[in-house]
């Protein structure tokens, strides 16, 4: 699985039966209710493990997952540190314009108008008003503190993994 999106965080064990905690990392938490099997990409591995899902249950700000076979908290917390992902043509297409899924962002090459290069999109902070990029520049160091607004960001090419931006804001 070559192109994945990252939609929870396995957290720590939940209780003494098995139960995992989930950290959602999606804008559609209850996505896990209508999922049967999950895959598993565990801290330190390059290839993910299937699990079926035996039960779904939410508290605030996270998800309890029971996969089958696991019984033990001691089970469960070798979990811990994993992610669970699906394949990037997977998840929906968004209908608004404008509006993008962080792992189409993330990777993107950032230039300015005059097409100079400014660096890499490494992260992306949710921020309450507006999203905030943290752009890398080529020499690794250098960090731009970017604002997703209109004023900053010029124009998205997710094929093209490019995004242009008004270069008074890269300082």
């Amino acid at each position: 699985m070559t192109d994945y999106v990252v939609i929870g965080r396995l957290t720590s064990p939940h209780g003494i039966q098995g139960w995992v905690k989930v950290l959602p990392m999606t804008d559609i938490p209850n996505r896990f209710e209508g999922l049967e099997r999950v895959q598993i990409l565990r801290e330190g591995s390059t290839a993910p493990q299937e699990y079926e899902i035996e039960g779904v249950k939410y508290q605030t700000g996270r998800v309890l997952l029971k996969f089958k076979g696991i019984e033990t908290r001691e089970n469960a917390a070798s979990f811990r540190g994993g992610k669970i992902i699906v394949d990037a043509g997977q998840v929906p297409p968004i209908d608004e314009k404008d509006t993008y899924y962080a792992f189409q962002l993330t990777g993107m090459s950032v230039m300015d108008e005059a097409g100079e290069l400014i660096g890499k999109l490494e992260e992306i902070y949710s921020t309450g008003a507006n999203d905030v990029y943290l752009v890398k520049g080529p020499d690794g160091k250098t960090e731009y503190f970017l604002p997703a607004i209109k004023k900053c960001i010029l124009s998205v090419d997710v094929e093209r993994k490019i995004m242009v931006i008004n270069r008074e804001f890269a300082v």
